[in-house]
């Protein structure tokens, strides 16, 4: 099914910055993910252990694990990284928690939720 295919969020690792020196806070850029595919608007930031969060404006086809996705702002390299996980809408916020857990856990540290 070729709407499988088709996916609006990445994390990547390995990530190395050029124009800035970390995506804290979400920034509108654009992302490429192989080397003919044309750049698609997205927000993309880090979260604290520096894993860099892609989320495009509309889905893409094939993104794919272990290719490298790049961010420019205008016809400046921000940066990139390699594509480590590869994330639906109806998964994204899911898994983004379940993360913050797992690596909480690993860490030792204790988490309060509160609605």
């Amino acid at each position: 099914n070729n709407e499988d295919l088709f996916h609006s969020e990445l994390t990547a690792t390995k990530v190395n910055l050029i124009s800035c020196e970390s995506l804290k806070e979400p920034m509108r850029l654009k992302a490429k993910i192989r080397y003919r595919h044309p750049e698609q608007e997205a927000v993309a930031w880090q979260t604290e252990d520096g894993v860099l969060h892609v989320r495009f404006d509309k889905p893409q086809r094939a993104i794919t694990r272990g290719q490298a996705v790049v961010l420019y702002d205008g016809d400046i390299v921000v940066g990139g990284g390699v594509i480590e996980i590869v994330l639906n809408d109806r998964f994204s916020l899911s898994f983004a928690f379940c993360r913050t857990v797992l690596s909480a856990l690993f860490f030792g540290n204790v988490i309060v939720i509160s609605y």
